[in-house]
């Protein structure tokens, strides 16, 4: 079930992302995921961006919640954090999987453990970028707000 949920919500729009981006096409194979054999690209659960959508959606939520009066504009944000942290994680997952692409088609990774790190890299970079550009997005839009009022 949880499987089969994660494949509909995360991992099937960042494999169409990439597939868009990089004009290739992934065949699904079950409890796999989805592969490219011509680029060696296996795009599975792990690779879903389900821990950084749990991470922005809960940094927001602990961030910003507080400073909002009313249940109903709570409840409001609440759901615009939910589809921006959705958002994002497709987004910066597929940013970071055709990263890993060119840069592998590079070449000047010999290894098997070299090319592991170098993913690993990508990832901690791409999602640390993007957590923190999220935090100052709405940390601006929530001040500006404020202002108004």
């Amino acid at each position: 079930m949880m499987n089969k949920w994660l494949f509909m919500i995360m991992i099937k729009p960042v494999a169409y992302a990439v597939e868009l981006f990089l004009g290739v096409s992934f065949t699904y194979h079950e409890g796999i995921g989805f592969v490219n054999e011509a680029l060696a690209i296996n795009i599975g659960k792990e690779c879903s961006g389900l821990q950084f959508f749990i991470l922005v959606f809960f940094m927001l939520i602990l961030s910003f919640i507080f400073k909002l009066k009313g249940k109903k504009k709570k409840l409001l944000v609440v759901f615009i954090f939910l589809i921006y942290a959705y958002t994002i994680a497709i987004l910066v997952n597929a940013a970071r999987i055709i990263a890993s692409v060119f840069l592998m088609d590079l070449g000047v990774f010999l290894n098997a453990k070299q090319k592991i790190l170098l993913h690993q890299s990508i990832g901690v970079v791409f999602y640390f970028m993007y957590l923190v550009a999220s935090y100052f997005l709405f940390h601006k839009v929530i001040h500006k707000r404020e202002e108004i009022q």
